[in-house]
């Protein structure tokens, strides 16, 4: 009853996508049965075998393809490996895994930061966040209580229903003439898959950032040194796979990284 997800020499772990794939639909399928209950143990040695091959030094490859063997992508450590499945979390078999990689976390005490930030250029990113809302955003959204709050904390304006807002400053308006930090914050929390330019956001967004966090995986975009509270401050950096613990440290990956950016 096995799917053949991973792959084990000395030093040397390697994933198999279509395997580890093929496990997650038979969780979503049937949590009960005992090829599900098998699928799970396999997904769970996966992760354990992440964590234990990238901190003894080991090459951990993740093949996308099990036929072509140059299609593969390197995972340097399990908070890699998380941000690989957020960009990938809106396939609900991507986001069963990732939700597993917490539950594994959870078991072995492992401390995973919940704020993961890419610095600089990427093409990755969503730089123009104002656009993007403008023609993407989703009315119901504004029916969210998190949203809503976060609309009253930063703009100071009271969402009436889905199409009308009331400003301090310009009265009764669209969703359309939110701020720009108000907008990226929207796209953010309803489109974790994405990765959007968080420097569009005054530093009034990054308690609302934070507290998105603990609901949701994510990754921003940053090209500058927002003001997060610095007590407790935790993040992971996707440029250098490194974690770090204070602003200060964020102030020198922003200037490594964007330093004679526009």
């Amino acid at each position: 009853m096995g799917f053949s997800i991973t792959k084990k020499e000395i030093g040397k772990l390697n994933i198999y996508q279509p395997a580890m794939i093929e496990a997650a639909k038979c969780l979503l399928q049937n949590r009960e049965g005992d090829k599900a209950v098998a699928a799970k143990q396999q997904l769970m040695e996966m992760f354990s075998d992440v964590y234990d091959y990238s901190k003894a030094g080991g090459t951990v490859k993740l093949f996308l393809n099990t036929v072509d063997d140059k299609e593969f992508w390197y995972i340097r450590s399990l908070e890699s490996f998380k941000v690989w499945l957020i960009e990938r979390q809106r396939n609900k078999a991507f986001g069963i895994v990732l939700d597993l990689l917490h539950e594994f976390c959870k078991k072995r005490k492992i401390d995973l930061a919940k704020l993961n930030i890419v610095i600089g250029d990427t093409k990755d990113a969503i730089y123009n966040t104002n656009m993007y809302f403008n023609n993407q955003y989703d009315k119901r959204w504004l029916n969210q209580d998190i949203i809503r709050e976060a609309i009253q904390s930063v703009d100071k304006s009271r969402v009436e229903n889905e199409n009308s807002i009331l400003s301090p400053v310009f009265g009764q308006m669209p969703p359309t003439k939110l701020s720009g930090g108000v907008k990226t914050l929207m796209l953010i929390y309803n489109n974790p898959d994405r990765v959007f330019n968080a420097s569009t956001c005054g530093d009034n967004c990054a308690r609302w950032i934070m507290k998105f966090a603990k609901e949701k995986d994510f990754v921003i975009n940053l090209h500058h040194v927002m003001k997060f509270n610095s007590r407790g401050f935790k993040a992971y950096i996707v440029n250098e796979d490194e974690i770090i613990h204070s602003l200060d440290e964020l102030y020198d990956r922003v200037d490594r990284y964007c330093r004679g950016q526009q």
